[in-house]
């Protein structure tokens, strides 16, 4: 059984970031900035546009950057179905490795590798194979749950425009907070590094109260605190428990970085020195040191995310056409090679049953 020291001394921890504050507060500049001290990114983003960021970044750093498009479509949201689909493994009998296709044009999962092709770019994903040369970003959190609220509406034909006083229930916020504290887990899980970006949100803890005067009851504002942006105010205040958390803001004309926990707002972290730094102090070679990490030496793509671009032929085409040949030789139609059980509906539900096809609509 190891001591305490020999955990401290021998044991590298991972990073484990939940980062939050203003929109433009140089969140993802600095999160992107790990690809400078050799870390491979893999940018999740889920913000229109967010990867345009990067421009920041010194060349020979955005070629460590692999950015995967999660944007919304018009008609549906993209990141549910692509974190269900690369995160829940167990329900792909036939694909241990829990290996898939994702179409970057369309925004799809390419059920086969028959159903490839050279005319479209492509990524071969097995997440299994991260490692902790890799840092996954998922940017942003808030529009990932934003993404939830509405797969919600179209699994569920919920109607958010009505505003009869039934509907103001909102009862999908169940099964958004469930999927969004899975989602996090199954990332933290993961043998790669990881940091998600938020946005701040201000929440009213309100209590009622008896009007001394008129004698009836009164909504009285008991505590305000600045938390961040998630499914609801109350996941909002489960979140921090799980992450080292970082403050980013703006006085003045200077950018800072906070990691002291306060009243007011949430933060704090348990391995980063508790101050208010200038944002080009706290670099990433130091969060490094802090959770004494080594960064990569000479590190090489990541092998859990391949990219492939237009007319670049995936390793399995020239066999697949061979065995397809073979195949119609001796008369019998081509078998594709199934990365998912072709008779299992594909999950769009996190819990319970697999559910009915999403009903697709324009917002």
């Amino acid at each position: 059984m190891p001591t305490a020291n020999d955990m401290i001394n021998n044991h590298q921890l991972k990073i484990n970031l939940l980062i939050y504050g203003k929109p433009k507060t140089k969140k993802t500049w600095w999160s992107l900035k790990f690809a400078e001290i050799g870390f491979n990114i893999i940018h999740l983003c889920i913000d229109e546009g967010g990867y345009n960021i990067a421009k920041q970044i010194s060349k020979s750093a955005r070629d460590r950057i692999f950015v995967i498009d999660l944007s919304d479509k018009t008609d549906m949201p993209v990141a549910p179905q692509f974190f269900t689909r690369m995160l829940k493994q167990d329900d792909y009998p036939n694909n241990q490795s829990g290996r898939f296709f994702w179409n970057e044009n369309n925004k799809t999962i390419v059920p086969t590798v028959n159903s490839l092709t050279k005319d479209q770019p492509y990524i071969e994903i097995d997440i299994s194979k991260t490692t902790r040369n890799d840092i996954l970003i998922l940017d942003s959190w808030t529009s990932f749950c934003w993404g939830l609220t509405w797969k919600y509406a179209l699994e569920t034909k919920y109607d958010f425009s009505d505003v009869t006083p039934d509907n103001e229930k909102r009862p999908e916020f169940g099964w958004t907070r469930h999927f969004a504290t899975w989602t996090y887990k199954q990332l933290q899980s993961l043998p790669c590094h990881l940091i998600i970006i938020a946005h701040e949100d201000r929440y009213e803890k309100r209590k009622q109260t008896l009007n001394p005067t008129t004698g009836k009851m009164r909504e009285e504002v008991e505590w305000i605190k600045t938390q961040i942006k998630s499914t609801s105010a109350n996941h909002a205040i489960q979140m921090p428990a799980d992450f080292e958390m970082l403050y980013f803001l703006l006085a003045g004309n200077d950018f800072y970085i906070d990691s002291k926990p306060s009243n007011e707002r949430d933060g704090g972290t348990r391995t980063i020195p508790p101050a208010l730094t200038k944002w080009q102090d706290l670099s990433p070679s130091k969060i490094c040191d802090y959770l004494t990490i080594s960064t990569p030496i000479n590190s090489a793509p990541p092998e859990a995310f391949k990219f492939y671009n237009r007319g670049d032929a995936h390793p399995q085409f020239g066999l697949l056409q061979a065995s397809m040949e073979k195949k119609k030789i001796i008369n019998k139609p081509p078998t594709p090679i199934q990365l998912e059980a072709s008779n299992q509906p594909k999950p769009t539900l996190l819990f319970g049953k697999p559910s009915k096809p999403s009903v697709e609509g324009k917002t």
